[in-house]
């Protein structure tokens, strides 16, 4: 008489099954997650490589702390030897800076302020000089110029040509009273990191949740 058995399935199979919810649930969205993630990051990096200084052609850095010709020699020195710098014109009287910037390569902001205070000073103000046509824009938009992404914050709706000034207000490009007066007015989670708080579509680029992003106002 053939006897047959009752109860749980073979380990094997049951570790099969197992590992198969493991891996369709859990494991395989996981990857497929990273894998959008690298692909948005990668696009986002051609995209600013084939970017160059024509519509940011420069920008004019305003420094706290000095007291002297040598204050600004230093900072002068810092900020030359950024590869994407073209020239520095030091303005000892009033503690600036023009910078014009190279006509090729990705514009770093973050490297100017990190020049400047390995100088040993801080940032008081940096505004970027821009050259548009017609770019329209309003509070909240976001926009991609020479490979800086830039998000436009308690602006009012309105087309920008020609020369064009915008200011950076985030962390470390101002005044510390200043940054957390704009912090309570701007009450958004990338104000206070920097970074993008989520994934979002800007054209056809897809900007991947924690890209460096920098804050600008008029």
């Amino acid at each position: 008489m053939k006897v047959v058995r009752q109860g749980l399935p073979p380990l094997r199979v049951f570790f099969d099954r197992t590992s198969r919810v493991l891996f369709f649930h859990i494991i395989y969205p996981f990857i497929v997650k990273q894998l959008l993630l690298m692909l948005a990051l990668v696009t986002v990096m051609f995209s600013c490589a084939a970017q160059n200084s024509d519509t940011i052609p420069r920008a004019n850095l305003v420094a706290s702390g000095l007291t002297c010709s040598m204050c600004s020699n230093a900072i002068f020195k810092a900020l030359t030897k950024l590869p994407f710098v073209d020239k520095v014109s030091p303005d000892v009287e009033h503690s600036s800076f023009m910078i014009n910037f190279k006509s090729s390569g990705v514009i770093v902001l973050d490297d100017l302020q990190k020049a400047v205070k390995g100088a040993g000073f801080s940032v008081d103000t940096l505004t970027l000089f821009l050259n548009l046509n017609g770019v329209g824009v309003h509070n909240n938009d976001h926009m991609l110029m020479d490979g800086i992404f830039l998000h436009f914050v308690h602006v009012p709706t309105k087309t920008l040509t020609g020369q064009v000034s915008l200011r950076i207000i985030d962390k470390g490009f101002l005044p510390d009273a200043e940054y957390k007066k704009y912090s309570t007015i701007i009450q958004l989670p990338c104000y206070k990191t920097g970074k993008a708080a989520m994934n979002y579509q800007m054209g056809t680029i897809q900007v991947a949740e924690g890209t460096r992003e920098y804050h600008v106002t008029f």
